[in-house]
């Protein structure tokens, strides 16, 4: 299309020039530009439409690659692709968010279904194999804007870990209208496991052996539990899978992920429930295994827990000490989402004001 230009802006993915090569393809003039590129050089280039690419960062870690807001008011479309397209969320009033666990990080092909009245989509078939390669979602879609596609499971019949990971998918990234309540999620969870432990029984969690994945799937049904209000089952479920890590998984290459993240959930969990000691006790293990494993992504997340039931056990000078170190990892690692809940707490606990 002569004289049209189409701007790629590039964040770092591996198929920025092939998705130039596509537009190319279309006769469609462009070029590929680093994210930092100024608002004028990108006006001056007079693009009919601005592609941003994948890239390897969150978009909510600090020091993360952002584009000059003033791109959002040219007038132009933005297609964002992965890490572009979380970027539209995070900056225009979306909420991205990560995988809870290392294991929920999704990487293959899908079967995505599309809504063809939408002009992005016309002329190709409403469903399509694409791939996934991610450990971020966005858990919110920001005001004004509509969720056009969604991913489903690409197993066969006979595929049950295939189906097991699109169950578990499904309750990661929702559905369009939204993500699945509570127990929605624990149905969805329940199927997921009962593919593959046929048997699986919540009041006997200690009677079979699991995989990892299996392990993560019973941590998101307590973890679902508790977001139901029901923290008593919650802890009951993490009593047993706590107990079943301990005993299988402790001592393996598979705990750097595994026991940090059940710790840390159960003594949420026990915190909840008013069990003050038992959490602190527990958060307490979790921080140190996050240090022994080197898994520091659940240690900030330790050290609030067991901030907090210091504070109902009436030890404030610990708590305080305890809420700092949260804080400050939060900020080094770039959790911000940690990060509010810590100055949260801990100016209504302990009325400590954290410097932005």
């Amino acid at each position: 299309m002569k004289n049209q230009k189409i701007l790629i802006l590039d964040f770092g993915g591996q198929y920025n020039q092939l998705i130039a090569r596509r537009v190319r393809e279309c006769n469609v003039y462009c070029e590929v530009k680093p994210f930092s590129t100024s608002l004028e050089e990108i006006k001056a280039f007079a693009t009919i439409g601005i592609i941003s690419t994948g890239g390897p960062n969150s978009v909510y870690e600090a020091g993360s690659p952002h584009v000059d807001t003033g791109v959002y008011s040219l007038g132009v479309p933005i297609l964002g692709i992965c890490y572009g397209c979380q970027l539209l969320a995070h900056e225009l009033g979306g909420k991205v968010t990560a995988a809870q666990d290392d294991s929920a990080r999704e990487y293959g092909k899908t079967e995505t279904y599309f809504d063809t009245s939408c002009k992005l989509f016309k002329n190709i078939p409403a469903e399509s194999i694409t791939w996934m390669s991610h450990g971020d979602y966005m858990e919110k879609v920001p005001e004004g804007f509509e969720k056009l596609a969604q991913f489903e499971k690409l197993a066969d019949p006979d595929d049950q870990i295939a189906q097991q990971f699109a169950l578990r998918s499904r309750v990661l990234l929702g559905r369009l209208d939204g993500r699945y309540t509570p127990l929605e999620q624990i149905d969805l969870l329940m199927q997921a496991i009962q593919l593959t432990v046929p048997r699986f029984d919540l009041e006997s969690i200690e009677s079979f052996l699991y995989t990892r994945d299996e392990i993560t799937i019973i941590n998101q049904i307590g973890l679902a539990y508790s977001d139901a209000g029901q923290n008593k089952k919650a802890a009951e479920i993490y009593y047993q899978l706590l107990k079943y890590v301990r005993k299988h998984f402790k001592e393996t290459i598979t705990s750097i992920g595994v026991l940090p993240l059940v710790l840390y959930n159960y003594a949420r969990v026990l915190d909840l429930c008013g069990r003050y000691e038992e959490g602190a006790a527990l958060a307490k293990e979790g921080r140190e295994a996050c240090i022994q494993y080197g898994h520091y992504q659940v240690l900030p997340r330790c050290l609030e827990i067991e901030a907090e039931c210091r504070h109902f056990m009436g030890d404030d000078e610990i708590s305080k000490e305890l809420y700092y170190q949260s804080y400050y990892l939060c900020k080094v690692i770039g959790y911000q989402i940690g990060l509010e809940v810590v100055k949260k707490e801990a100016k209504e606990y302990l009325n400590i004001d954290f410097m932005s």
